[in-house]
């Protein structure tokens, strides 16, 4: 479940790039194994969130997971 309370309606695996933004807008990423998620916001700005958990969705919205910097693995984005 998402902050706002509703649920995800779709999810796909991602390849992590240092160059390309992702197809779309997505409102959180699931991670299958725990580590850093390096990523680029909608508001253009990036940030990295270390530690992150596996096994529960992270709502922040993201249009790119960059390689560099995430050790993080299995992240599928959801919105």
């Amino acid at each position: 479940m998402l902050l706002d309370g509703t649920q995800a309606t779709s999810s796909r695996l991602v390849t992590p790039s240092d160059t390309e933004n992702l197809d779309t807008q997505y409102r959180g990423f699931y991670v299958g194994t725990a580590g850093a998620v390096r990523f680029l916001g909608v508001d253009g700005v990036e940030d990295t969130w270390t530690n992150v958990a596996a096994g529960m969705i992270h709502a922040m919205a993201v249009i790119r997971i960059f390689s560099n910097g995430t050790s993080a693995l299995d992240i599928h984005v959801v919105r």
